[in-house]
């Protein structure tokens, strides 16, 4: 959502419809949205991670344990098999203080079974991230599949 102040000339041609609230001097373009946003610690390291507050929001118990997964580097290797045949490609090097988002995922699962099972943001840089198919196992959080993406 964008915000601006009603004396702020270069936002005149926004709609009018499309200035779905005001309070004061303020107005916001777009709809209103709700964010939730978690506090994930680890001694004196702390994150906040974004999540859906719909039917897409993984629990706070799931967040921290995939956050604490990756900050750790303690995933589990359970990436498909490389096309030639040879071992799974190996986990990248991540800083957990990069993750943005995280939610639940629900598409692309070999037999279907989505339990537990996360998608997680992570930037890479200004246009730039990867996705991290995660899921929560009883032994710890298993890495799925990686792939990157550019806005």
């Amino acid at each position: 959502m964008d915000v601006a102040r009603t004396d702020w000339h270069e936002y005149d041609d926004w709609p009018a419809e499309q200035r779905s609230v005001r309070v004061g001097r303020w107005f916001a373009k777009g709809p209103a949205y709700e964010e939730l946003r978690w506090r994930i610690a680890d001694g004196a390291w702390s994150l906040e991670v974004g999540v859906f507050p719909d039917d897409s929001a993984v629990t706070y118990d799931s967040a921290e344990r995939v956050v604490l997964a990756i900050r750790r580097q303690t995933l589990i290797n359970r990436q498909a098999n490389e096309i030639n045949g040879g071992g799974p490609p190996p986990i990248p090097t991540l800083d957990a203080s990069h993750i943005y988002w995280i939610q639940k995922h629900r598409d692309g699962l070999p037999g279907g079974d989505a339990s537990g099972v996360c998608k997680v943001s992570y930037s890479t840089g200004e246009y730039t991230g990867l996705c991290l198919i995660a899921r929560i196992a009883a032994e710890g959080v298993e890495l799925l599949s990686v792939y990157g993406f550019e806005i």
